[in-house]
């Protein structure tokens, strides 16, 4: 009899172990998943600051460099060039600046520049230069600004927008830059 009540409370004695260590098994198996999930995202911020550091260190990144107008003689257009080289890390792909430009003239309102020619060579190594062909009317223009927008893409394919404002002032169409963007990921 002893021997049966002894066998009773030693199986009661295991149950109880077993679900004590069972609790204390999924306890461990649910910190083991969550460290293990704080991990991954630890590796994924990684892996994406890395991915970023890498895009940087291989982006193109234009200046402007030069300006000049280059007009046939009794034309109402005046067609001016805009030189810009790339001096980031990248070659830049698929160059495309904006049809239209926006300008303002001094005491003649707001026109614009409309882009001349199409872009001769659309990837631009580092060390290049990316000429720009624009086209405006009237001989008389002399002073103004002018927003310009040039988009491109890296090696790896993000693709950039960066703006320039320049300020022609003379009538030569020498310029300098106003100020421009750092090359900006864009979405589309």
């Amino acid at each position: 009899m002893f021997s049966v009540l002894s066998f009773g409370a030693s199986r009661c004695w295991a149950k109880k172990e077993r679900k004590i260590s069972d609790t204390r098994y999924a306890e461990q198996q649910r910190l083991y998943e969550q460290r293990l999930n704080e991990e991954r995202q630890r590796r994924e911020e990684d892996k994406k600051i890395a991915d970023e550091r890498i895009r940087k260190s291989e982006q193109p990144y234009l200046v402007f460099k030069k300006s000049r107008n280059y007009s046939p003689p009794n034309s109402d257009l005046v067609r001016m060039k805009l030189s810009f080289i790339n001096k980031g890390r990248g070659s830049a792909y698929a160059v495309q600046p904006d049809m239209i430009f926006w300008s303002s003239m001094e005491e003649k309102g707001i026109t614009t520049l409309q882009r001349g020619d199409a872009i001769k060579d659309p990837i631009i190594r580092v060390g290049e230069e990316l000429e720009i062909d624009c086209v405006y009317d009237g001989p008389d223009r002399q002073t103004f600004e002018t927003s310009i927008i040039i988009n491109y893409e890296d090696f790896s394919g993000a693709k950039y927008k960066q703006t320039f404002y320049l300020v022609v002032y003379d009538c030569n169409g020498n310029a300098v830059a106003r100020s421009y963007s750092d090359p900006i990921l864009s979405e589309e």
